[in-house]
């Protein structure tokens, strides 16, 4: 594994604003640049030039990025410097930018393992825990990023960040051992939920691991669809459509 150092590509100093993270992420925030990715330093610098010279920040926003062939991976912002690329969700993330364009383009195999690698590199040097969750900077704010062709593989990206750590998955748990969940529930398990919702294609929401009006609506919405009884409960007939879906789209409810 060759990881490019901000050195090895000519990354220009950060200024004095930018600031070290003080403990490890318990979120990973995955965007993409809507730029340039060839050659994939270009789309570095890039990236750069946007970040520091035409919005005036501290240097580029992500703390690594993935390019769409195999082995490009560079250190963006640095590898323990606090991120600043998703409003109102900074504290307690780490990001990895993908290069490139991915509401309009395709990605890759080598893209999505180049991020997962570097997730899990993350993990190793600890500024990522373990039981991370992940998310889009979609679901943190008004935004396509990282793109309609990139957003759907976030739940094969945590479980590949997973595998490469030499954690292992918990086995899946079958749709009529899930839980009735309604607005007002918390939890790992509303978690589960919101990112099958999510994946699958009903809603972004926004608030992890919280049953709110948003996660009440997309419940709705996936229960009109499948003509279901709109009670804006997931209850097992939900779950159950839910675990159909993601079938035939062959990934797993975890």
């Amino acid at each position: 594994m060759s990881i490019l150092s901000r050195a090895d590509w000519g990354a220009r100093p950060l200024d004095h604003r930018a600031t070290t993270m003080r403990s490890a992420a318990t979120r990973l925030i995955i965007h993409h640049s809507d730029g340039s990715s060839d050659p994939f330093v270009a789309g570095l610098k890039g990236v750069e030039r946007q970040h520091m010279d035409v919005k005036g920040w501290s240097g580029p926003a992500y703390n690594t990025a993935a390019g769409a062939r195999a082995g490009e991976m560079a250190e963006l912002r640095g590898w323990n410097i606090q991120t600043i690329a998703t409003l109102g969700a900074n504290d307690g993330s780490w990001t990895i930018c993908a290069i490139g364009d991915f509401e309009d383009h395709a990605t890759t195999s080598a893209l999505l393992e180049n991020i997962a690698t570097l997730g899990a590199e993350a993990i190793r040097r600890g500024h990522l825990v373990r039981g991370f969750s992940i998310s889009g900077h979609k679901d943190h704010g008004a935004t396509a990023c990282p793109g309609k062709h990139l957003y759907p593989h976030l739940a094969f990206l945590r479980e590949r960040i997973l595998e490469l750590n030499g954690t292992p998955l918990p086995p899946p748990v079958p749709f009529d051992q899930r839980p009735e969940l309604r607005r007002g529930d918390r939890g790992a398990q509303v978690g589960v939920l919101q990112r099958a919702l999510r994946e699958l294609g009903a809603a972004t929401i926004v608030g992890p691991e919280v049953f709110g009006p948003a996660t009440e609506r997309a419940v709705r919405n996936w229960q009109r669809f499948f003509g279901l009884p709109e009670s804006g409960v997931a209850d097992r007939e939900t779950w159950r459509s839910l675990y159909f879906v993601a079938d035939i789209r062959g990934r797993t409810v975890r």
